[in-house]
């Protein structure tokens, strides 16, 4: 048996742009940017009346009102008319959400996302065109070219093909330091497998940075360290920056080759974050990680750069999705004592963060203190998947993967809307 569900991807493709819609694509930028700070400052300025006034009389620009200003905004500015009008209606769209988020925090009391801020030069990289028509195709791919409106054909790598199944969203085009891409999204409707969950081949995984994972059943995930690997590059380039005045000529180009070096060291650990990921969700059928608080752990400072090296956070969301894709399951488990515990016989035993090998009194066991933690995160992970599954006994369903969290007491559980079966 298999579901039918709607998955959203995004894919991203190299693009080279002869030099005249390279410049193009930069007035085009410049052109949003100070767009999208103009509506910013529309929007402050509104926002400073409306809140002295009660809630229940407030009325803020929407943004529908700042969309029926483009009109007369071309009229004094020929930039304006030379952009592609879904794209000047993007802008208006990025202002409106972010506006929201802004005003639903102050009445929630919340501070996640801060007070809208102005995009100054070269912080603003990105123009979108949304979805295309039926008629009159804002976008489209034709053979190896991309044509965009108001631009023309742009060559395209396409390393992968889009599948014929997908609703294309949207396009946007983004600059990355001295690169362009072309971000396509769509939605497909995928047919997502049953898989009855065997415990031989579920896995514990024990993040670390010296090593980046250790297996329960003993594998090894090595950290190759990108950041350590570029870092002599990075002193030498960050060095020779700090020497130039600031905004110059100079100091802009040297900026490019910093940004360069960061953005390779980038793309090696999203490949490789990529590769692993995949391997994983080939390999197993059940996943478990840690319950990490990341934020918590990086206010280590002598931890902190090690820590957002091996990007954990990024690991576990394409780990996520993976799963979920084909019809697999990730859960993520409570990490109290994961490492203090003996996979073998239950017993507490004590040790400080640098004893790196297990030795346990009451069993005479004796292993990798990372491996004894990875045997303990997959025995609790077994544990509240049996607990699901016993809860909601007759019910049967696809393991797709999505895990909400919840807190009973001192204790975290996971539940799931949909319960394997074991194998």
């Amino acid at each position: 048996m298999s579901d039918k569900k709607i998955i959203y991807r995004t894919y991203k493709y190299r693009l080279y742009p002869t030099k005249k819609q390279e410049a193009v694509f930069n007035e085009w930028l410049e052109t949003c940017r100070r767009l999208y700070n103009y509506f910013v400052q529309q929007r402050f300025e509104h926002w400073e009346i409306e809140k002295h006034l009660p809630k229940e009389y407030r009325v803020y620009k929407s943004y529908f009102d700042q969309c029926k200003q483009l009109p007369e905004l071309k009229k004094d500015n020929h930039y304006l008319k030379r952009a592609y009008a879904a794209v000047l209606v993007n802008v208006a769209k990025r202002v409106d959400k972010t506006f929201s988020d802004f005003i639903r925090e102050i009445s929630e009391g919340n501070s996640k996302y801060g007070k809208p801020k102005f995009k100054y030069r070269f912080y603003y990289n990105s123009f979108t065109y949304p979805q295309p028509g039926i008629k009159n195709q804002k976008f489209r791919i034709e053979g190896n070219r991309l044509y965009l409106g108001k631009i023309g054909h742009v060559k395209i790598i396409l390393d992968r093909k889009l599948p014929q199944e997908a609703v294309i969203k949207n396009c946007s085009i983004k600059r990355e330091v001295n690169h362009w891409y072309a971000h396509i999204s769509f939605k497909q409707i995928a047919t997502i497998p049953e898989l009855q969950v065997n415990e031989n081949k579920a896995v514990g995984i024990d993040l670390g940075i010296k090593t980046y994972g250790v297996l329960s059943d003993g594998e090894e995930i090595k950290n190759p360290k990108w950041l350590q690997v570029m870092e002599k590059k990075l002193v030498r380039e960050q060095r020779n920056l700090s020497r130039k005045k600031k905004g110059s000529k100079n100091w802009r180009k040297q900026l490019i080759k910093l940004s360069k070096i960061y953005r390779k060291v980038r793309f090696q650990r999203n490949d490789f974050l990529h590769k692993e990921t995949t391997k994983l969700t080939n390999d197993y059928d059940l996943v478990v990680l840690e319950d990490l608080q990341i934020n918590n752990l990086v206010r280590n400072n002598r931890l902190a750069k090690n820590i957002s090296e091996v990007s954990w956070g990024f690991f576990q969301k394409f780990l996520s999705y993976k799963v979920n894709e084909k019809g697999k399951k990730l859960l993520v488990v409570n990490p109290r004592n994961t490492s203090q515990i003996c996979s073998n016989c239950g017993e507490m035993v004590r040790k400080s963060l640098k004893v790196r090998i297990h030795e346990c009194p009451n069993c005479n066991i004796v292993l990798d203190r990372d491996l004894n933690a990875a045997k303990n995160i997959l025995q609790r992970g077994l544990e509240e998947l049996r607990s699901s599954i016993d809860n909601t006994v007759g019910l049967t369903g696809s393991a797709c993967g999505e895990v909400s969290k919840e807190t009973q007491g001192s204790k975290k559980f996971v539940k799931t809307t949909n319960k394997p079966k074991l194998g």
